[in-house]
């Protein structure tokens, strides 16, 4: 072999290596990687009241607190496997039914959704808010997964069947977020809700985990699939991949409500979202409502107020960037801009969506 021959013999086997070691780096990366993202994301409590009411977003919205309705109510308890759920019952004279609202991921009963409560109640209706598993005043280290909020209201409705009081309602479900997902794939157990209107939810959890990877990497994260889907199947079985369309489908007889913001980054439309399934939707009593102009967190506000909060979360962004977490943002600072926020202007809520909401409702009753 002369000199050039060998050089070239020499490269190749250092190719050869090189993608050997490649491919080893990628089946450890695809293997470890799923299952530690899931670690971090899940495997913690998805809030409590002191750190909640302490964050940015309770100072910027209003919450259960500010509304005077909401302070008259009952707690009470039923279990989700082994933890300990606490719900709070709002009651009217003479109530046309049952709502129970599911709050978001990171949320509580108490949030931002406080507004809605407070907006059905005075509309007639006893409202049930629910903190889910390892949320707000509830029991749990950990959230499990996406897939929980199903779970817990499947836990919440065999528990309301069961009430002498409460089972005598009709039942409506609303729910925003984890909680839409929830709403809505709780009908894959429990067909017994008369109505149910869901916001800014997604189909399933895989389908969530995959659009988040691929706003992280690009189209590359399709490949990674397979090894998402094997790391969601080891930490929650089947339950990682309930279906919210299937839900719908199997509760053919219940209207169905879907609510969805076109500028939505965290549930985008067309990625993973209920509303972007016509293709898979069977029941014909699906209804939509599309707001091109609004986002995750501002779905339920007005457009003034989603204007609003727009400034102050870009402040928020230059202030996290700045501390990488808001608990590290000097109090001085934390104060000033809570001293800038007028709730009256961030908490504007969208009249003409809760009074279709509520005419959804009262056609189903």
């Amino acid at each position: 072999m002369d000199e050039e021959s060998e050089k070239q013999a020499a490269r190749a086997a250092r190719i050869k290596a090189g993608v050997a070691l490649a491919k080893k780096l990628y089946a450890l990366g695809s293997y470890y990687g799923p299952r530690i993202a899931q670690i971090a994301i899940f495997d913690h409590r998805g809030s409590d009241e002191r750190t909640y009411f302490d964050s940015f977003e309770a100072h910027l919205f209003k919450t259960q607190k500010d509304f005077p309705a909401l302070a008259k109510r009952k707690i009470l308890h039923f279990f989700s496997g082994q933890n300990r759920l606490a719900a709070y019952l709002y009651e009217t004279d003479a109530p046309k039914a049952l709502l129970i609202c599911a709050h978001g991921f990171t949320s509580l009963a108490d949030g931002t959704g406080a507004i809605i409560q407070d907006y059905f109640l005075h509309r007639g209706y006893d409202v049930l808010a629910v903190d889910f598993t390892a949320s707000g005043n509830s029991e749990g280290n950990s959230i499990g997964g996406m897939y929980q909020s199903a779970y817990d209201l499947h836990a919440c409705l065999n528990f309301v069947h069961q009430d002498r009081k409460l089972s005598k309602l009709p039942i409506l479900l609303l729910g925003h977020s984890w909680g839409g997902f929830g709403v809505c794939g709780v009908l894959n157990f429990d067909q017994s809700p008369k109505a149910v209107v869901e916001m800014s939810g997604y189909v399933s959890p895989d389908a969530l985990m995959l659009a988040e990877a691929k706003s992280k990497a690009g189209p590359f994260a399709e490949l990674t699939k397979p090894d998402m889907d094997a790391a969601l199947k080891e930490r929650a079985g089947t339950k990682g991949f309930l279906s919210a369309v299937s839900g719908i489908n199997k509760a053919r007889k219940t209207p169905v409500l879907l609510i969805q913001g076109g500028l939505d980054e965290t549930v985008p439309v067309q990625d993973c979202s209920i509303f972007d399934q016509d293709a898979q939707i069977k029941n014909r009593h699906v209804e939509k409502l599309f707001y091109p102009k609004k986002h995750h967190e501002d779905i339920w506000y007005a457009l003034d107020s989603c204007a609003y909060i727009a400034g102050f979360r870009k402040a928020e962004a230059d202030l996290l960037a700045q501390y990488k977490k808001w608990a590290n943002v000097p109090p001085e600072t934390r104060r000033a801009c809570y001293n800038l926020i007028d709730k009256e202007k961030s908490s504007q809520l969208d009249y003409p969506m809760m009074e279709s909401i509520d005419h959804f409702f009262q056609k189903a009753l």
